[in-house]
């Protein structure tokens, strides 16, 4: 994730820094298939590993392994190599971005794809192939993106692909998502601020302080908080895979 601002649900800047569990809710979580090889006899008829390009339909299924939600897929190129560049942005803030991934399966490709015997080349083949692309789990509905997009176009895009796929509206679920992020922070500063107030009256007076009793039933009110606020992301998370 890219320093600087981070734009709200509303496009509004927060400069904050995202606490502990807010951190885990904005990774994307790639996925790096591994390319195949197979073996074929050379010249000295001693077995030579190499790789073979599978079919579009192929390398879909091989990257998708069974998961029916929507595919992001992303290559890698020589200058964005190990970055996200391609699909976030350097001037604004990605939590939107980064949020409306999480209902997408993120496959990272490496640069050697464009290689025409890469097993999965055909999924970047043509003269001007793509850069990333969204689409349905079988490849349908494909979104081809070159890697300079706008923002809004980007999540337009993702969200019209995700329309298709779930039953329940994402850009309902990203804003209440959001709303429990702030909590999620609140909470997370609350939590901090009362054990330090523990750990002080403990080395001045005691464990047994009374003090410290109310304020570690203060603390165990704010894990309650925190575990219902996981129930409502978790609820808010779930936009229900279409089966039909």
């Amino acid at each position: 994730m890219r320093p600087g601002p981070i734009t709200g649900a509303r496009g509004a800047q927060m400069s904050f820094t995202r606490q502990r569990t807010n951190k885990e809710l904005l990774k994307i979580r790639w996925q790096y298939p591994k390319s195949l090889e197979f073996e074929n006899k050379g010249e000295r008829t001693r077995a030579v590993a190499r790789m073979i390009a599978l079919t579009r339909d192929e390398a879909l299924a091989k990257v998708a392994e069974g998961d029916a939600r929507p595919l992001l897929i992303m290559r890698e190129c020589g200058l964005c190599k190990g970055t996200d560049d391609a699909l976030l942005s350097r001037k604004l803030g990605n939590e939107k971005t980064l949020l409306l991934t999480r209902w997408f399966r993120c496959v990272k490709l490496r640069p050697n794809v464009l290689e025409k015997n890469h097993t999965y080349h055909n999924l970047f083949g043509g003269k001007n192939p793509p850069h990333l692309f969204l689409c349905m789990a079988d490849g349908s509905n494909m979104i081809p993106l070159d890697g300079q997009q706008g923002q809004s176009s980007l999540w337009k895009d993702m969200v019209r692909v995700l329309g298709k796929a779930y039953a329940k509206d994402p850009n309902k679920a990203v804003k209440a998502i959001f709303r429990l992020m702030a909590r999620y922070d609140y909470l997370y500063s609350r939590e901090n601020g009362l054990r330090e107030q523990i750990e002080a009256e403990i080395e001045a007076r005691g464990p047994r302080s009374p003090k410290v009793k109310r304020l570690r039933a203060k603390l165990a009110k704010l894990e309650k908080q925190r575990e219902k606020t996981k129930a409502e992301q978790d609820k808010a998370s779930n936009l229900e895979l279409r089966t039909d």
